[in-house]
């Protein structure tokens, strides 16, 4: 099968884009204090399961660097309080709310908050789950494990072996 030189231009902006917010990344687990950021999650319960979505509800305070997961699927997110500088691929933009803003698949974001911010996500949710693993798991490339409040979460580890070698 021969890649097409738009193929190869989109595949090159995906690989740039995850490496400059990894960079982002390494440079909190390795220098910041985790930062909570409570998240919250509100279910519908419909007879046709195709129909069954998860709200989460997600607060960021000013001030907070955060970065993303990396999408497998489009997903909505309402961001309906604050402002905030987003790093997306090459771009780097400025937010404000009200505003509707759909991820891409296969990208990972990084976003910094100006004022408190408040968004909701909009996740399907076939098996009308209430495991937030399975949840996070549905629209995430990476595993709810390694993810904010989970057990094998990168971040917190890096964090907790930095304290104890102080």
């Amino acid at each position: 099968m021969k890649i097409t030189k738009k193929e190869r231009k989109a595949k090159r902006s995906l690989i740039i884009q995850k490496a400059r917010v990894q960079k982002i990344e390494d440079f909190l687990i390795e220098n910041a204090a985790p930062t909570y950021c409570p998240a919250r999650h509100h279910f519908t319960n419909n007879d046709d399961a195709l129909l069954n979505i998860t709200c989460r509800e997600f607060f960021m305070p000013a001030g907070t660097i955060v970065t993303g997961t990396i999408y497998k699927i489009e997903c909505f997110w309402l961001m309906v309080s604050g402002s905030m500088t987003m790093v997306e691929g090459d771009n780097t933009k400025e937010v404000a709310a009200p505003i509707l803003l759909k991820n891409v698949v296969g990208t990972k974001n990084a976003l910094y908050a100006h004022t408190d911010c408040l968004f909701y996500g909009f996740i399907p949710n076939p098996t009308n789950s209430r495991d937030l693993e399975e949840i996070i798991n549905t629209f995430s490339a990476i595993d709810a494990s390694e993810l904010y409040d989970m057990p094998n979460n990168k971040q917190q580890m890096i964090y907790q072996r930095r304290i104890r070698s102080c």
